[in-house]
């Protein structure tokens, strides 16, 4: 099984902003940029849904509405709101080395952050690896505090800075071979490409948004 990993710059307390302010200008530019993904979504879940599982586009509007209830059965649905709505007002990276990403290459990413936080004395609260952005949940104010591995995370813009500036002049090996596709190569560049969200956030002082 393969995962796909997408990262926005956004200003988060704008995005937490969104939450009751009845933006109906915003949702419908959501539900015109992001059609296709919504339909795709609803499509590939319909068999699945519980009675109080909406719709994506109806889970978009209830959270700019101020109208949602999350239980188990409905936070993924608004845990991918979330992230429609981080995209569409925020600016999408590019993570092309996190696409497609094989189990084995995820978890090879992970232990190569691991490794190289150790070698340069790091704290994981500064540097994270996705499987740890990931259990932070999206940070919404209607969502609770994620405690499992969920769909989503972020970095403020003090931890983008924080961990831009650890990470800066880090030495991590480069893959000289753009041909190469050994797991090692692959997951140095998913690393160095990691290390580039946080470079651009720190730069237009903006929080990221991460989405699996």
């Amino acid at each position: 099984m393969s995962r796909d990993l997408f990262v926005s710059a956004v200003d988060l307390d704008k995005l937490y902003s969104i939450y009751g302010s009845k933006d109906t200008i915003l949702f419908r530019k959501i539900c015109d940029c992001q059609s296709e993904r919504i339909t795709v979504y609803d499509d590939s879940t319909k068999t699945q849904k519980a009675a109080d599982q909406p719709l994506l586009a109806q889970a978009v509007r209830n959270v700019i509405d101020g109208e949602v209830k999350v239980s188990a059965q409905n936070i993924y649905q608004y845990e991918f709101a979330s992230a429609l709505i981080a995209e569409t007002i925020g600016e999408q990276m590019n993570s092309s080395a996190f696409i497609e990403c094989s189990e084995l290459l995820w978890n090879e990413i992970n232990h190569l952050i691991s490794q190289y936080r150790r070698s340069a004395g790091i704290s994981k609260s500064v540097w994270p690896t996705t499987n740890e952005l990931l259990k932070k949940g999206s940070g919404m104010p209607y969502l609770p505090k994620a405690t499992v591995a969920s769909q989503t995370g972020f970095l403020t813009t003090t931890e983008v800075r924080s961990a831009w500036l650890a990470t800066e002049h880090l030495a991590l090996d480069q893959a000289d071979d753009l041909n190469n596709f050994d797991i090692k190569n692959e997951a140095r560049r998913a690393v160095n490409q990691y290390r580039i969200f946080l470079k651009e956030g720190a730069t237009k002082s903006l929080g990221l948004f991460f989405r699996c």
